[in-house]
């Protein structure tokens, strides 16, 4: 990938980084740190390489471990804003399952007013939003 080239060099690489086993399917994180932790190796080759990128699949479940580690990814992030872009929370839509059918709703959904991950994190998302 380092190889791509632009000559206006405006490529932005995207990545993907969940914070449970790394299927972005559980409720629970693999420890509080391991947003920092994940994405430290890719900001380590970005600032080297000088190239930029945004994360664009994340999520956590609600949950005290997930929720220290959604806020230890973003503050990495934050921390490294010379090379990340920004970063997209993944789980949104009206085709994840809301539990209406006695199944338990998707932990990452984002959907308001009520998504777990929506009334778990709105405020939390909301801190890191550029105005």
């Amino acid at each position: 990938m380092l190889n791509l080239k632009d000559p206006s060099d405006k490529i932005v690489y995207e990545m993907h980084q969940y914070l449970d086993g790394g299927a972005g399917k559980d409720k629970e994180c693999v420890s509080s740190t391991i947003g920092q932790e994940r994405i430290a190796n890719a900001t380590q080759w970005l600032k080297m390489n000088k190239k930029k990128a945004v994360l664009g699949e994340f999520a956590g479940g609600d949950t005290p471990t997930c929720k220290n580690a959604v806020t230890g990814l973003l503050e990495a992030m934050a921390a490294a804003n010379d090379v990340w872009m920004g970063a997209i929370w993944w789980g949104g839509g009206a085709m994840w399952d809301d539990g209406s059918k006695g199944t338990e709703e998707y932990p990452y959904r984002m959907e308001p007013p009520k998504g777990v991950a929506y009334t778990a994190y709105a405020d939390t998302l909301a801190k890191y939003v550029s105005k």
